[in-house]
């Protein structure tokens, strides 16, 4: 109990030290977008102070202080907002009973959070690239307490930010790690709330935050450890801040634009995609006010690279300029479809947002298409559209990278949605819309498979390799096995690069060698997937072809779903 409160605890300050800051500088903006920024500053500080500490040596008293000396500095430069929580409460209870719009919105917004934090609290890691990257760097860093060359590639906001709580608690609290996804994804639905209340209005933007919530992946992949919805966050409140850049020509709101494409950029390389609007942004301030457009640019740039942009430099000096930005790997680039419909998303992958999902983002862009006069949805494909061609040609084969853009699709989505509303239905009974609202969340949460809630219920006492087995199948019986019957100094080669996550004691070479690289290795844990990439990445002399002989390979282990084997290699 008492490492999960600390772990708790060290969150709480990690997620919330800059909020009295951004109350006293950012006082005038709407609360929606105000708890987003202060939420996106705390945690890329943060970790990126972590991580200039790293390189030299991280240690848990160095964690709490750090985060006790940003909190106070916090509380001592800024204001606290004037809070009656009960008073609040009572109107939003009296508001709800005679079905007001904004309250059933915010209902409906509670339930899938709900449903979110109880799937969220029941799993430990369960995403493949939250386990074998993000996780993996995270204990990699609590273990040796010190940034190397090896961390290097995919950038550190997340490992980081998954670290802290490590060091804080001197445990791997994975459950209680996985409240800082769960967080990202509630902000981004702040944020595409207040961006599309904006630029759309009020009834838009509870209609686009509803919707983003409700979208299968976007609920399925808030509870999980990847980076795509911090970028998407990041992203989001770089666009308002470049929006008010470029209306105001202010050097504060060009220092903000910065920072926030630079911590895009510091939790993945999708925000690349950032610099297309700001650029745009300065562009049309350049022809106004020239010489604090360009003031205003520099500033921007400068503060861009130092929260982010120094890492692909680090990269670049390590690997050269062309692995500077990491990439998605050769096999699943060559996965990618590009079919035509794919340009559309929600045509050509409909099933995968859901169906009554995919039909309001493709209303929103049908809107969008015959709104163009309009400077939001301009701005809105400004940012959305570029990504999205980047997507269809080389990431396709997962609409999980879309979800980086997927909250300016939902803007659109928001917008068409009101304006139908008040030319159609503009007596429309409330609870009827609350009610449709209900069954879309419903919906969605089976699709995503969000059954952590169900399993509290019938399950509350599983054990951790019990949550593990259920969702990922063999993997930890496979873990396990190589725990208990295979030493440490013994070679294993695998094609599940999961398991180092695991077995960090041990010398484990993740990948897919041809026969002729497997000179040390003493053991092979085999997937079921491996012929496909085998095949993919047109390596001839696979180990798969001779699995059977028993001169060079003997089955020890096979996994209770028979996806996984472990083999011992014999060498002559």
């Amino acid at each position: 109990m008492l490492p999960a409160l600390l772990s708790l605890c060290s969150i709480l300050l990690l997620c919330g030290w800059s909020l009295p800051l951004c109350q006293r500088w950012l006082a005038a903006e709407p609360p929606a977008l105000r708890l987003p920024i202060s939420f996106g500053l705390s945690v890329g500080g943060a970790t990126l102070l972590c991580a200039a500490l790293g390189f030299s040596g991280l240690s848990a008293a160095l964690v709490w202080v750090v985060l006790l000396l940003l909190a106070s500095g916090g509380v001592l430069l800024g204001a606290w907002p004037q809070l009656a929580v009960a008073a609040h409460f009572t109107q939003w209870l009296r508001r709800l009973r005679t079905a007001q719009p904004a309250p059933l919105a915010q209902l409906i917004l509670l339930l899938a959070g709900a449903a979110a934090l109880a799937h969220t609290s029941y799993y430990p890691f369960i995403g493949d690239d939250e386990i074998s990257r993000y996780g993996y760097l995270a204990r990699v860093i609590f273990r040796s307490g010190y940034i190397g060359p090896a961390e290097r590639g995919y950038p550190l906001l997340l490992p980081l930010a998954y670290a802290l709580p490590f060091f804080a608690s001197g445990q791997l609290v994975e459950q209680v790690a996985k409240l800082i996804p769960l967080a990202f994804g509630v902000m981004t639905v702040s944020a595409t709330g207040g961006l599309a209340r904006h630029w759309f209005g009020a009834r838009a933007g509870w209609y686009a935050a509803v919707l983003l919530a409700v979208t299968p992946p976007f609920m399925a992949w808030a509870t999980v450890g990847y980076v795509d919805i911090p970028a998407a966050l990041y992203i989001l409140l770089a666009a308002y801040a470049g929006d008010r850049w470029h209306k105001t020509a202010s050097p504060g709101w060009a220092l903000l634009a910065g920072v926030l494409a630079g911590l895009a950029l510091w939790a993945k390389q999708a925000g690349f995609v950032a610099f297309s609007g700001l650029a745009f942004s300065g562009l049309l301030l350049l022809t106004r006010v020239p010489r604090k457009a360009l003031a205003g640019g520099a500033l921007l740039l400068l503060a861009a690279f130092i929260c982010g942009g120094w890492w692909y430099l680090r990269n670049a000096i390590y690997d050269g300029w062309l692995n500077a930005v990491p990439d998605a790997g050769l096999f699943h680039i060559l996965q990618a479809p590009r079919g035509l419909w794919q340009l559309l998303p929600f045509a050509g992958n409909y099933a995968d947002f859901g169906y009554l999902a995919a039909a309001a983002y493709l209303a929103g862009i049908a809107w969008a298409v015959m709104q163009l006069r309009q400077p939001a949805v301009r701005w809105c494909l400004l940012w959305c559209g570029p990504y999205t061609l980047v997507w269809w040609w080389q990431y396709s084969y997962d609409v999980r990278l879309l979800l980086t853009v997927l909250p300016f699709y939902a803007l659109l989505a928001g917008a068409a949605l009101a304006a139908v509303r008040s030319r159609f239905f503009a007596r429309a009974n409330p609870l009827w819309q609350a009610a449709a609202a209900l069954l879309l969340l419903i919906a969605c949460v089976w699709q995503a498979r969000l059954g952590g809630a169900l399993q509290w219920l019938l399950n509350p006492s599983a054990s951790y390799a019990q949550r593990l087995e259920r969702t990922k199948g063999d993997m930890y019986p496979v873990v396990q096995f190589i725990a208990q019957n295979i030493g440490q100094q013994e070679v294993v080669c695998s094609m599940d690069v999961r398991l180092r996550y695991y077995l960090l004691d041990f010398d484990i070479r993740a990948g897919y060698p041809a026969l002729e690289q497997m000179a040390e290795c003493g053991h092979l844990v085999v997937g079921s997937w491996a012929g496909a990439v085998y095949e993919s990445l047109g390596i001839s002399t696979s180990p798969l072809s001779v699995l059977d002989d028993t001169q060079q390979f003997v089955l020890e282990y096979r996994g209770p779903a028979d996806n996984i084997k472990v083999y011992k290699m014999l060498h002559p």
